[in-house]
């Protein structure tokens, strides 16, 4: 069997995409995982969560399940979907220090998780253009 350029081409287009789908699961993973593992307690436990943070919230969880569901069908808008989950991290993280739930530092730390989790969705989109 003869392979073609072409199809060398393909091979390594998939090998790439495959690897890039892998990145962005293993990085919300341990992202999210380690931002609840290592959350501190709150400082306002009965903290008042404003209406437009449970929004994002949800908004946030329903991101997070089309991101896993394009991520396993293989589709490239994933990665957008990754992005916009990233950006609601973080204004999630905003809705932290508003609330007074979490004072300290702790906001800007989810803030540069979910910052980070937003490049890296941004970069894997522009690495697996077709």
């Amino acid at each position: 069997m003869v392979v073609t350029e072409d199809r060398l081409a393909q091979i390594a287009r998939n090998d790439s995409q495959r690897a890039w789908r892998r990145r962005i699961a293993l990085a919300w993973v341990g992202s999210i995982s380690a931002l609840i593992i290592l959350q501190p307690v709150p400082t306002n436990a009965d903290a008042a969560e404003p209406a437009w943070a449970t929004v994002l919230g949800i908004a946030f969880l329903a991101s997070l399940g089309a991101m896993a569901i394009g991520l396993r069908r293989q589709q490239r808008w994933a990665y957008a979907v990754s992005g916009g989950a990233g950006v609601l991290g973080m204004f999630l993280a905003y809705a932290c220090l508003a609330s007074g739930h979490h004072l300290g530092a702790w906001w800007m730390i989810e803030l540069g998780v979910f910052a980070g989790l937003t490049v890296l969705s941004i970069t894997a989109a522009e690495r697996t253009k077709p």
